[in-house]
Order: structure tokens, then sequence, then C-alpha cells
């Protein structure tokens, strides 16, 4: 059973009450943050799997191609995450 002083509002309430205490904040997010932002994600047609094969650590060792391989992958994917605070605009959007 729920107690009384822990409803929603209060919740919310006490966050916002620690947060405005604290020097930093960090946020977890999901998948959904990401595909907003226009950064691909892993599953969906189109993404990241259907673009490149996953590169296991063996073939990563023994063959230079495989390398090559993983690297043009993470090239992609670095560049599509590297936009300046493109997470700072999807966690506080429209913020005057």
């Amino acid at each position: 059973m729920m107690d009384r002083a822990d409803t929603y509002p209060n919740r919310v309430e006490r966050a916002v009450s620690i947060m405005k205490k604290s020097d930093r904040i960090t946020a977890s997010t999901g998948a959904g943050i990401s595909t907003e932002s226009g950064i691909s994600d892993f599953r969906s047609p189109g993404g990241v799997w259907d673009r490149y094969r996953i590169v296991t650590y063996q073939e990563f060792l023994q063959s230079r191609e495989s390398r090559i391989e993983y690297r043009r992958m993470k090239r992609e994917l670095f560049s599509e995450i590297l936009i300046p605070e493109i997470y700072a605009y999807s966690l506080f959007p429209a913020q005057k």
C-alpha cells in the first residue's frame, strides 16, 4: 500500500527540490531521445544493424578488413552523435 505522502506530485516536488540543490544533474535515457534528435537507433529499419554487421573481437584482432569495417561504423555513429548540445536541446526544449 502506498503511503499518502508518497503521491506522484509529492515525489515530483521532492525531485525538483533535490535538483535545485544539486551542482550537476545526470539524465539516463533510452533510445527515444536519440531517435527524437535524429540519431539512428540499432534495431529499426535503416538502423545500425541494417547498415553494418557486428564485428566480433576475434575478427577485429585477426583481420585488417574487419578493423576497417568496425572503424567505418564507429566513424558514422560518432558523426551522428557529436552534434553540439543535441541532448541539451532534447532534455530542455524551448526554455527561454
